[in-house]
């Protein structure tokens, strides 16, 4: 954000600040967590030795507690940046967001599975699991008005409540594989899987009370495969889903009055607990093309369309104003809808030469889709050298193209539908490396 001379910014000697402000948030955790884990298998394979089969036993105990304060602070955007007080304070909006929770979580469950080899033609594989859970304890959960989130908030506070919870929930997934070679190295291949989860013992530490709805996921794939001996080729249809996925958004909004030790007219960074599905469809094509001895040239080729589903919010903000946001069929944040992988190599005598170009096509940075990372290439290349068993050598070059490019989000602009700000916005984040020359030097024993 930006500040002006009005905005309440100042340098620790009290001198007004204008100019780009760079806000953190800081988490401080005070917690533990004690577990016990045990396992018993049992294996075996059939007579006619077409069936390998498994069955599986595991018990899973643990005792945690965790008490998590938040604050937020503001400095310079500059290299060695000064420290920001705003308002005369150096940091602010203290436990507007915070996490609670001290319980157990107990998990039992049964596994089984078997390979058949039904003939020289089908192979399938088929597995279940089935989960006993039980999660107990105690939290701050904002129910009926009880705990409500404000700045400041603190446990020891005078109407406070830590709510105890005590829930039962079974589980269960399953997987099923099949391939059915059609002639010689060519055939269909399909795999699907699904699993439902309830919410674990860490979910319940947020303002909201942990769901108790089923957390189902949901995967197909299907397509071709074909092997010889110059190629190995997959490419497959895919589909995923998964609901009541439980995110903690950032949402930024600018106050209409005093709130708190802030004013009206500044930015409110709020975190909200919110369950939403995501929903994907693309197409994959993996091969490995060897066409002479040495060479080898992978590729891989992905398409795409990761969506929310069911994503609505209406968050109120410390000045009253509720708010609402419907995110659904958006596209979802830092992921691209395609890649590319092409990397060839070449390996003779002690000596390998390889090179790795891949492309990834934009990524959105905020939930509204109005701010988005432009596409780019990552490229890679080395030459290996080893001397004997013990001693190799290597030399690689990083970006060698010199591409420049971000990756990441800007929490405080997931609600922003104008992108006219952003242009030329200068922020933190992770980037792809520079040019780069590496040398290394492997010793093994």
């Amino acid at each position: 954000s930006d500040a002006t001379f009005d905005s309440g910014y100042t340098y620790e000697d009290g001198t007004p600040y204008e100019g780009p402000v760079q806000n953190r948030r800081m988490l401080v955790f005070d917690a533990f967590e004690h577990s016990w884990t045990s396992n018993a298998e049992l294996t075996g394979r059939s007579a006619d030795r077409r069936h390998n089969w498994r069955v599986e036993a595991d018990y899973w105990m643990t005792h945690s507690r965790n008490a998590a304060s938040m604050y937020l602070f503001s400095h310079e955007v500059k290299a060695d940046p000064a420290l920001l007080l705003l308002n005369g304070n150096e940091s602010y909006s203290l436990n507007s967001y915070r996490e609670y929770w001290n319980g157990h979580e107990h998990k039992f469950f049964l596994f089984g599975s078997d390979e058949w080899s039904v003939n020289d033609r089908l192979w399938v594989k088929a597995g279940a699991r089935v989960e006993y859970m039980n999660i107990r304890g105690n939290a701050a959960n904002n129910i009926d008005g009880v705990n409500a989130p404000h700045v400041g908030f603190n446990l020891a506070e005078e109407g406070t409540v830590r709510n105890r919870f005590n829930n039962h929930h079974f589980n269960y997934a399953y997987l099923l594989n099949a391939r059915f070679a059609l002639y010689g190295g060519f055939g269909l291949q399909a795999q699907f899987l699904g699993n439902s989860t309830h919410s674990r013992l860490f979910h319940y530490g947020s303002t909201a009370y942990g769901s108790q709805k089923a957390i189902p996921t949901h995967f197909f794939q299907g397509g071709i495969y074909w092997k010889n001996s110059w190629l190995d080729l997959t490419s497959v249809f895919t589909y995923i889903k998964q609901g009541n996925y439980f995110d903690r958004p950032n949402l930024n909004h600018i106050l209409t009055q005093n709130a708190g030790d802030l004013q009206a007219g500044q930015n409110e960074t709020v975190t909200v607990p919110v369950y939403y599905d995501i929903a994907s469809m693309g197409w994959v094509t993996d091969a490995v093309i060897t066409p002479f001895k040495g060479f080898s040239l992978h590729a891989l080729f992905t398409l795409r369309n990761p969506q929310y589903k069911n994503f609505v919010m209406e968050p109120t903000f410390s000045d009253g104003v509720t708010e609402h946001y419907d995110f659904s069929n958006n596209t979802h944040t830092g992921i691209s809808k395609m890649e590319v992988e092409i990397e060839p190599s070449y390996s003779f005598d002690k000596w390998r030469v390889w090179l790795s170009a891949r492309y990834f096509s934009k990524q959105y940075i905020n939930k509204t889709n109005s701010l988005y990372f432009n596409g780019r290439w990552e490229t890679f290349g080395g030459v290996d050298y080893k001397l004997n068993k013990h001693v190799g050598f290597a030399v690689s070059v990083i970006n060698i193209l010199n591409q420049k490019g971000a990756s990441g989000s800007i929490p405080s602009a997931d609600l922003v539908t104008d992108a006219t700000p952003y242009k030329n916005y200068l922020m933190s984040g992770t980037f792809i490396r520079p040019f780069t020359v590496e040398f290394t030097t492997r010793i093994t024993f």
